[in-house]
């Protein structure tokens, strides 16, 4: 659960959990809502799964009718933006340029989640891809 919290404040409700049950074990009541959400979940991310897969399928088949190789549109906009790109086109004044340059450069990938104040709302709803180079060159080195 406090894996899939969104918020500081989830985070604690959920340690705050595990401590009155670590003082208390008896007073533990399981969550009869629990499951539903769990399948709920489950269920939903394979409906975004889903998209993405026939978000695919779509390119690919207009690729082939279109006589370019199979990959061409799935590669188009894929390159994960960098640290320092993103910083560029965050320095810019003219945010409708820095956005056309998006397109062109990064298509595939979430504007809102590198430039909205507070990333993309939509979060795992999100069609675009929500790749974040500052993380993983912190976590990977």
């Amino acid at each position: 659960e406090a894996l899939e919290a969104k918020s500081l404040a989830e985070v604690r409700a959920v340690v705050q959990q595990v401590v009155a049950f670590e003082r208390d074990p008896a007073g533990f009541r399981p969550d009869p809502l629990k499951e539903q959400r769990l399948r709920q979940a489950a269920k939903r991310k394979r409906e975004e799964e889903g998209k993405r897969k026939r978000y695919e399928a779509r390119v690919v088949r207009k690729a082939k009718r279109e006589g370019r190789p199979e990959d061409y549109y799935l590669n188009l906009g894929a390159e994960v933006p960098s640290v320092e790109k993103v910083k560029e086109l965050k320095d810019m004044v003219d945010k409708d340029a820095a956005f056309d340059i998006w397109k062109k450069d990064h298509s595939q990938h979430c504007y809102n989640f590198h430039f909205a104040e507070g990333g993309c709302q939509r979060d795992r709803a999100c069609a675009f891809l929500h790749a974040d180079q500052a993380m993983e060159s912190v976590a990977y080195g």
